[in-house]
């Protein structure tokens, strides 16, 4: 499973968790209220654990179009550099929407 879709299973999980845990506390019912304390932690932990998978995702796509727009720019490709600029960027996001 991609690391981008563990975190955002693990955020409707944390979203989930949170619903019980207030309904639980609201009605008076305490193991409703543990459990969805218990689910809300194991989503904010799934998202913890994808978050570094992504940003070293990220860190290789920016390379990788580092290293494509050095070699559009030495072959006199526009288009092959500015696709190496376009995922230099979209990698450099990635990351840092991942630190």
């Amino acid at each position: 499973m991609g690391a981008l879709k563990e975190q955002m299973k693990g955020a409707g999980q944390q979203a989930k968790g949170k619903i019980k845990e207030t309904t639980g506390r609201a009605v008076g019912n305490p193991r409703l209220e543990v459990e969805g304390n218990l689910e809300k932690n194991v989503g904010k932990v799934r998202q913890a654990v994808a978050r570094p998978i992504e940003a070293v995702k990220g860190a290789a796509l920016e390379a990788k179009g580092s290293v494509k727009r050095g070699i559009g720019e030495a072959a006199g490709n526009p288009d092959l550099a500015g696709e190496g600029e376009a995922e230099r960027v979209a990698g450099k996001v990635r990351r840092k929407l991942n630190d």
